[in-house]
C-alpha cells in the first residue's frame, strides 16, 4: 500500500513541477521584458542628463556673453555707454533663467522617482521568485519521503528499546510471555480505529479484534526476539478466557 501512495505522490508531483516550470518560465520571459524597459529607460534618462549638461552651457555661455556686452557698453566713451539698462529687463531675464531650471529639476526628479520605483518593484518580484524556487513541489515530495523514513527508523528503534528492555538472561519463554503480556496490555485498550491504524503500521491486515491482536503481538515479538513464536501461544495469551474474547467481539461489532 505504501508502495501504491509513494507512486501515485511521484507522478502528481511531476505533473505539478510540470505546470510550476511553465509558469516559472512565463515569469522569467516578463521579468526579461521588463527588464529591457527599464535599460531603455535609464539610457533615456542618460540622453536627458545630456541634454541638461547642454542646456546649462549655452545658458552659461549666454549669460557669460550679456556680462561681457554689458561691461563693453559701460565702458567710459564706447557709444554703447548711452544705452540705457533697465532693472526689469534684467530681473525679468532672470526669472526667466530661474523657473526654467527649475522646471528642469522637476522633470528630472520625477524620472528619477519612477525608476527608483521601477527598481524596486523589479526587486521585489526578483524576491518572490526566488522564495518560489525553495518551497517547489519536488521539494516538498523530498521533504514527505524524509520525515516517512524518519518514522520508519523511529519504530525500528523503539523495538530494539523493548529488546533491550526484555533483555535479562537471553531470549528465554519467561521473558517472551513478558513481553507478550505488555504488548497485550497495551493493545487490549485500543478502539478498533487505532487498532486499524496499528495494522497499517505494521503490514498485518485485519481479520477480528483478537485474531488482529495476536498477529500484531506476533509481529512485535518476531522484531524483538528475532524468532516469530507459535500463533497458538501468542492467541491465546492475547484471547484470555472466553468472557473477555466476547468482550472484544461486542467492541468491534460495535465500533463498526
Amino acid at each position: 500500500m505504501r508502495k501504491v501512495f509513494l507512486g501515485a505522490s511521484t507522478s502528481k508531483a511531476a505533473g505539478g513541477d510540470d505546470a510550476f516550470l511553465a509558469r516559472m518560465m512565463q515569469e522569467q520571459e516578463m521579468m526579461k521584458q521588463r527588464l529591457e524597459t527599464a535599460m531603455k529607460a535609464c539610457q533615456k534618462m542618460e540622453s536627458l542628463e545630456e541634454e541638461i549638461q547642454t542646456l546649462k552651457k549655452s545658458q552659461e555661455e549666454a549669460v557669460m556673453e550679456a556680462k561681457n556686452w554689458k561691461r563693453e557698453a559701460l565702458k567710459s566713451g564706447n557709444k554703447r555707454s548711452r544705452i540705457a539698462t533697465s532693472p526689469s529687463a534684467h530681473l525679468k531675464l532672470h526669472t526667466l533663467e530661474v523657473e526654467a531650471l527649475k522646471e528642469l529639476r522637476l522633470q528630472e526628479l520625477n524620472r528619477r522617482r519612477e525608476m527608483e520605483q521601477e527598481n524596486a518593484r523589479l526587486k521585489e518580484e526578483l524576491s518572490k521568485r526566488e522564495a518560489a524556487k525553495k518551497d517547489t513541489p519536488g521539494s516538498s515530495f523530498r521533504e514527505r519521503l524524509d520525515d516517512v523514513d524518519k518514522e520508519e527508523r523511529t519504530t525500528h528503534k523503539s523495538c530494539k528499546g523493548k529488546k533491550k528492555a526484555g533483555e535479562i538472561d537471553g531470549n528465554t519463554d519467561v521473558e517472551r510471555k513478558v513481553f507478550i503480556r505488555g504488548a497485550k496490555k497495551e493493545l487490549r485498550g485500543k478502539k478498533k480505529d487505532a487498532i486499524t491504524k496499528i495494522c497499517l503500521k505494521e503490514g498485518v491486515k485485519y481479520t477480528t479484534f483478537s485474531e488482529t491482536i495476536a498477529e500484531i503481538i506476533a509481529k512485535r515479538v518476531d522484531r524483538a526476539f528475532g524468532k516469530r513464536p507459535a500463533i497458538q501461544e501468542v492467541s491465546n495469551d492475547v484471547v484470555g478466557d472466553p468472557l473477555n474474547e466476547d468482550k472484544e467481539d461486542g467492541r468491534d461489532s460495535a465500533t463498526s
